[in-house]
């Protein structure tokens, strides 16, 4: 799939258009941000998180995004992409090819993927026009562009932050990871020691199972403490048994 991105060095996570997701054919795992932008604070969000691979138009250059979280707008309107008609409006711009794709703008990269926006060339600006970056994923127009028709200021600050239960959930995947990759219950010693105990015990006897109490010391060793019967002596035609 073919999609604008735009390169955003104020946010703190990638973003990605739920109809990109669709088109991919791609469910993430669902999830919930606080969103801070400029029109509120701690917005929940509800949201997918994928991990997407993108590359340049070329095919050339690969960059990872091991987390883009999906949302129903990015809120960027699509004056914001730069054309050709920008680039040749300015002479300090001559060789820098804008190529122009039938889609939306589908991406929103993050500051913390440097791989995607670290500059391999620049261009400065001259007479107040437009600083261009040439990335891995292709030019990068920054600035006015120059053109005639009425300005549309635009503001696309926005900060996200994991809520607590998401925090909580990747706290016990960091820290309990052998428990996720091996979910099956193990049986203690002591448990087993005891199974076996009663497996090698039972007996039908009259039509009742009897087995060994599971002692921790099997078999026990218990004390010869046992009532005995003794007849007196003196009794003997009438006995009297005592217990000693």
């Amino acid at each position: 799939m073919e999609t604008y991105a735009f390169f955003d060095s104020g946010s703190n996570t990638s973003f990605c258009t739920e109809s990109l997701l669709r088109q991919l054919n791609v469910e993430g795992s669902k999830t919930k941000l606080s969103l801070t932008t400029l029109q509120g604070n701690n917005e929940p969000a509800d949201c997918s998180v994928v991990t997407l691979e993108v590359f340049d138009l070329n095919q050339e250059n690969c960059v990872e995004l091991p987390a883009v979280y999906s949302r129903a707008d990015l809120s960027i309107r699509l004056e914001a992409i730069a054309k050709q008609e920008d680039v040749d409006r300015w002479s300090h711009l001559n060789g820098i090819e804008i190529p122009h794709i039938d889609a939306d703008i589908g991406l929103l990269i993050r500051s913390d993927v440097p791989q995607a926006l670290q500059p391999n060339e620049f261009r400065a600006s001259e007479n107040g026009g437009p600083f261009a970056t040439r990335t891995v994923l292709g030019w990068v127009l920054n600035g006015p562009l120059g053109r005639d028709h009425q300005k549309i200021p635009t503001a696309n600050y926005m900060q996200a932050k994991p809520t607590l239960d998401q925090q909580f959930q990747d706290y016990c995947n960091r820290e309990f990871n052998d428990y996720i990759k091996d979910s099956k219950a193990y049986m203690s010693p002591n448990d087993q020691k005891a199974l076996d105990i009663m497996n090698d015990s039972v007996k039908l006897i009259n039509g009742h199972y009897e087995i060994a109490l599971p002692w921790k010391n099997y078999p026990p060793l218990l004390q010869n403490n046992k009532p005995q019967a003794e007849i007196s002596q003196d009794n003997r035609k009438n006995p009297i048994q005592s217990i000693i």
